[in-house]
C-alpha cells in the first residue's frame, strides 16, 4: 500500500479555504498508474478528496485515474485520511514504513465503505 501525503488537508482545516479546496487538489497524475502497477500496489490512500489531481474552475470533474486504478486494476483507494501526525512521527523515526490496517465495514453490494485505519509505526 501506498499512502501520499499532499498537505491538502490544511486548505480545509488551517486555512479555513473550503472553496480553494474543493475547487482543485493536488495528488496522483494518471502517469502513477503504470508505476503503480509496476510494483504490484495494492491500495493508494491520500489525505485529499479524491486521490488523484484535480486542476481549478475545471468544467467537469474527470477522475480518469479512477477508472483506471479501481476498474482497470482492482485497486483499493482511501480519501480524506489525516495524515500529519503519521508523517511527523515518520519523519521523526527517520522510517516511512508501518504496519497499515483499515477494515471495511461488510455491506453486501456496497462499492465503499467507512474505515478504521491504523498504522503501526
Amino acid at each position: 500500500m501506498v499512502i501520499v501525503r499532499t498537505g491538502w488537508m490544511r486548505t480545509f482545516t488551517i486555512d479555513s479555504d473550503p472553496k480553494r479546496y474543493w475547487n482543485s487538489e493536488p495528488g496522483l497524475s494518471l502517469d502513477c498508474a503504470a508505476w503503480l502497477h509496476a510494483r504490484d500496489v495494492a491500495a493508494v490512500a491520500s489525505d485529499n478528496w479524491g486521490v488523484e489531481v484535480m486542476t481549478p474552475n475545471a468544467a467537469a470533474i474527470e477522475t480518469v485515474l479512477h477508472a483506471v486504478l479501481i476498474r482497470d486494476m482492482g485497486m483499493t483507494l482511501g480519501e480524506l485520511f489525516v495524515l500529519d501526525e503519521l508523517a511527523e512521527a515518520c519523519e521523526t523515526r527517520g522510517d516511512w514504513s508501518s504496519f497499515f490496517t483499515a477494515p471495511p465495514l461488510l455491506v453486501v453490494g456496497g462499492v465503499g465503505s467507512p474505515i478504521t485505519p491504523l498504522a503501526i509505526l
